[in-house]
């Protein structure tokens, strides 16, 4: 999605937007050091494809005789206060699995002298985005739309974020929660607000299209693409090479709430339920491998693959059937980069 110059431009605003964030601290030296650092290492890293939907959507939505560089600048400064929120959220996310890595690179919270201190980076982080609005938006009528927007979106991720951890109760799986109306509950909102809520209205209040009944249709694709794109990392989780993903999976030892265990749990028989209430979210190779038998026996990756179509197919059929033709280009986009279809 976008020209590789598109994204140049987008990624050379992150200067910027560090720039005004550096200034805005010059008298406390020692925290603007940290504060730099903490922005310059984690933001970039973080989904920053995401934070670049704001632009295209934008120049989607907008007629072409509207597109000016100023208002083009402002879509790119958008897009990187999306980038700064998605990258607290994940922050915080790395933290509460135990992760190692993420995109390839040591976690935030694991490097030397940082540790706990994490959490309050995050917070740093989770706020950043606020403090740009008021400098480059508080004279635009969507300004408070924005800030609107950025709250309502946090407060559904982390109410997706608590259902994922009320899944693990002192250490052990609930397993009356792995159903398929609390799992979707969940990754839509930890998923489908903050990735594809956010940049897209971000968008539309920038340009002026949100429309309330409009949204009442967009909502449904943009919270199935976020469900997909969870589903998908937890497929990531347990077959996917970690050289690839950038990150080592842990769900099954950690007895965490997925796609694949509330199909498992769906298809698998009576004995195949007890193995798996057994041996789920036990911190031992040999539980997790018998996990994985159970898993490889009711083909759940085949049975992925049926959903991946399924749900691929449903998506693009609704797209089209929404009345603004300005968002079907974009949106088949979007879908066609999260479905890796080009």
């Amino acid at each position: 999605m976008g020209s590789t110059e598109e994204r140049q431009e987008y990624k050379s605003y992150f200067t910027y937007v560090v720039d005004d964030l550096k200034k805005m601290h010059e008298e406390f030296p020692d925290f603007q050091k940290h504060y730099v650092t903490l922005l310059q290492d984690n933001v970039p890293h973080y989904k920053q494809a995401t934070g670049f939907t704001v632009v295209a959507a934008y120049k989607s939505f907008e007629p072409l005789h509207n597109l000016t560089p100023e208002s083009i600048r402002l879509a790119n400064i958008l897009g990187w206060c999306v980038d700064m929120y998605l990258c607290s959220f994940i922050m915080v996310d790395d933290i509460m699995d135990s992760s190692e890595t993420r995109f390839g690179l040591p976690c935030w919270y694991k490097k030397e002298g940082i540790g706990m201190r994490a959490i309050t980076d995050c917070y740093l982080v989770e706020n950043s985005p606020y403090m740009i609005l008021k400098k480059h938006f508080s004279n635009q009528s969507c300004y408070g739309s924005l800030i609107e927007l950025f709250r309502k979106v946090n407060f559904k991720a982390t109410m997706g974020q608590t259902l994922d951890m009320q899944a693990v109760l002192d250490g052990k799986p609930q397993f009356d929660l792995f159903t398929r109306n609390v799992y979707q509950s969940m990754v839509r909102n930890k998923s489908g607000y903050p990735f594809f809520v956010l940049p897209t209205v971000s968008a539309m209040h920038f340009t002026g299209k949100y429309r309330e009944e409009f949204y009442k249709n967009l909502k449904s694709v943009l919270l199935r693409l976020g469900e997909y794109l969870q589903v998908q990392n937890d497929i990531s989780d347990c077959y996917g090479n970690p050289e690839v993903t950038g990150k080592k999976g842990n769900d099954i030892q950690e007895g965490r709430n997925t796609w694949l265990i509330v199909k498992a749990l769906e298809d698998g028989t009576l004995t195949q339920r007890e193995i798996i209430k057994q041996h789920y979210g036990k911190p031992s190779l040999e539980s997790e491998e018998k996990i994985q038998v159970v898993y490889n026996s009711l083909h759940i990756l085949d049975k992925f693959l049926q959903y991946e179509e399924e749900t691929y197919r449903n998506i693009c059929n609704d797209v089209l059937k929404l009345p603004d033709e300005s968002f079907h280009n974009y949106l088949l986009n979007v879908v066609n980069a999260v479905f890796v279809r080009n």
